[in-house]
């Protein structure tokens, strides 16, 4: 298999259309340069007893770690305003350090 990243004119795209190409397995890529106009961010998935903690870290260093959003445990799609079309955490984010493919 070949490893690409794609250019800055293929990542321009939607955040729909990019959540269904890494949900059908299709784009397994680093986000970074996609979606332009749109907020980018990492996700961080805890252990409950551990939540209340890095939420107040992300608080306290709301600068280099702003906070958009916290799921109640167990569940994987975040709100309507921050996914708009639907989201599911569980399949559609790509790799974010490995095998990419486009």
């Amino acid at each position: 298999m070949t490893t690409t990243t794609p250019s800055l004119q293929d990542k321009n795209i939607s955040p729909e259309s990019l959540r269904l190409l890494a949900r059908e397995g299709k784009f397994t890529c680093n986000t970074s340069g996609c979606c332009p106009g749109y907020v980018q961010a990492n996700l961080v998935i805890l252990p409950r007893e551990h939540a209340f903690d890095f939420m107040t870290f992300c608080v306290r260093n709301f600068k280099a770690c702003p906070l958009l959003d916290v799921t109640d445990p167990g569940n994987p799609h975040p709100p309507a305003w921050l996914a708009k079309g639907g989201a599911d955490l569980r399949t559609d984010l790509p790799n974010y350090r490995g095998t990419c493919k486009v």
